[in-house]
C-alpha cells in the first residue's frame, strides 16, 4: 500500500484535487509528478524514472498546447506550468524554475490576474486550488531567491478563519506576531481531529504568514531579526508544510541563515548568558542544526550549529533533553511536531566533540 502524507504540496484542504486533475491530461501528469517527487524526497533517493516520466509528459503537453494555441490558456495549462515551476524549485533547479515562473506570471496577467484564474477549477471541484498552487509556487520561489513575492496577497474573504479578523497579512507586520501565529499553526497541526473549517483556516493563515515573512521590512534595531525571519521560513517548510529536508530549496535558505547568524553574533558580541534574545538564538540554531543534517550536510555546517547550541545551552543552563525542548517551546509552541528532531539534535549536543572550525568556536 502506498501512503502519502497529507500536505499542501499535493492536497487541497477543501477537496481532493483528483477531479480537477482527471479533467486535464497535463494536470494529471503534474499531480503524479509532484506526488512522485515528494515520495522520492521523503525516502532520500534520487528522482526516479517514473517521476521524470510524468514530468516529461507534463512538459510535452504544455509545449504542444502553447505551440498550437498560444492565446488560449486554460486553467489546466496554467496549473501544469505552476506544477512544473514548483517541481524545479523543490528539486533545486532554480534556472529552470525562473523560466517557468516568468512564463506563469505572463499567463496569469494574460488571463486577467490571479483573482480571475481558477474559475474553471471552481466549476469542477468548487475550490480555488489553482490559485493556491500559484501562490505556493510564488512563495517557494521567493524563499529560494530571497526576493519579494511576484503576486500580491490573495484574499480568502469567503473562507472561515479561526481568527475572523485575519483577512490579510497586515496583522503579521512584526516578527513577534508571526511567531505567535506559528505557535497556533503548530498546535493545530498536532490536532488529529481538525474540522473542515479549521483545515481551511490553517491553510489560509499559513499562506498569510508565509507571504508576510517574505514581505517584512528589515529591522536593523531588532536583535536577530534576519535570522529569525529565515529560520521561520525554514520552519514553515520543514514542519508545517512538511517538505522533506532533502528538497533542494533548503540549500540556499541554510546558506543565508548561516551567514545571518554569524553576522548577528559578531555585531551583538553575544556572551551566551541568560539574555532573553538567546532563547530565540537557541531556536534559530536548532532549526539550522535540524535541517543541515543528512542529507543536507555541507562540510562542517551542522557541527557549527551544534557547537553554537552547546554554548547557548551552557549559558542558559540547559542540561537535559527535556529542558532543551521546554526552552524551544517558549519561542514557538511546537507540540509534538519536533520531538524527534529535538531528540536527534540534543543527542548531537550531548555527545559530539567541540568544533573549532572557522567562525565556529565561541
Amino acid at each position: 500500500m502506498t501512503f502519502y502524507m497529507q500536505n499542501p504540496l499535493v492536497l487541497n484542504p477543501e477537496y481532493s484535487p483528483l477531479p480537477y486533475a482527471f479533467a486535464d491530461a497535463a494536470l494529471l501528469h503534474a499531480l503524479f509528478a509532484l506526488t512522485s517527487l515528494y515520495r522520492d524526497l521523503s525516502v532520500g533517493t534520487k528522482v526516479t524514472p517514473l517521476c521524470l516520466m510524468h514530468k516529461g509528459e507534463m512538459l510535452r503537453i504544455i509545449n504542444e498546447r502553447i505551440t498550437k494555441t498560444p492565446l488560449q490558456l486554460s486553467d489546466g495549462t496554467i496549473g501544469a506550468v505552476t506544477a512544473l515551476a514548483t517541481f524545479d524549485l523543490l528539486d533545486g533547479r532554480l534556472q529552470n524554475a525562473r523560466w517557468n515562473l516568468r512564463g506563469l506570471q505572463r499567463m496569469v496577467v494574460q488571463r486577467g490576474g490571479l483573482q480571475i484564474v481558477g474559475k474553471e477549477a471552481q466549476q469542477v471541484c468548487g475550490t480555488s486550488l489553482l490559485q493556491r498552487a500559484i501562490c505556493w509556487s510564488d512563495l517557494c520561489s521567493a524563499a529560494f531567491t530571497n526576493e519579494k513575492p511576484r503576486f500580491a496577497v490573495l484574499r480568502h474573504s469567503s473562507s472561515p478563519l479561526s481568527r475572523p479578523y485575519v483577512q490579510d497579512n497586515s496583522l503579521f507586520s512584526s516578527i513577534g506576531s508571526i511567531f505567535d501565529m506559528l505557535s497556533e499553526l503548530s498546535l493545530a497541526l498536532c490536532d488529529s481531529h481538525n474540522s473542515f473549517s479549521r483545515r481551511l483556516s490553517f491553510s489560509n493563515n499559513l499562506y498569510l504568514v508565509e507571504h508576510a515573512l517574505h514581505s517584512l521590512p528589515q529591522d536593523i534595531y531588532s536583535c536577530y531579526h534576519e535570522p529569525k525571519r529565515i529560520a521561520a521560513i525554514i520552519y514553515v517548510y520543514l514542519l508545517l508544510r512538511q517538505i522533506p529536508s532533502s528538497a533542494g530549496i533548503y540549500q540556499p535558505l541554510l546558506g543565508r541563515l548561516h551567514a545571518a547568524v554569524g553576522q548577528s553574533i559578531e555585531r551583538n558580541s553575544e556572551d551566551f548568558s541568560s539574555h532573553p534574545s538567546n532563547l530565540f538564538l537557541l531556536w534559530i540554531c536548532f532549526i539550522g542544526a535540524a535541517t543541515s543534517g543528512p542529507p543536507n550536510k555541507i562540510e562542517c555546517l551542522q557541527e557549527w550549529w551544534i557547537n553554537l547550541l552547546r554554548n547557548i545551552c551552557k549559558g542558559l543552563n540547559v542540561v537535559s533533553e527535556i529542558g532543551f525542548e521546554v526552552y524551544l517551546n517558549r519561542v514557538v509552541e511546537m507540540g509534538s511536531l519536533c520531538r524527534e528532531m529535538c531528540h536527534t539534535v540534543w543527542r548531537e549536543i550531548d555527545s559530539s566533540e567541540p568544533y573549532n572550525g572557522e567562525n565556529g568556536s565561541l
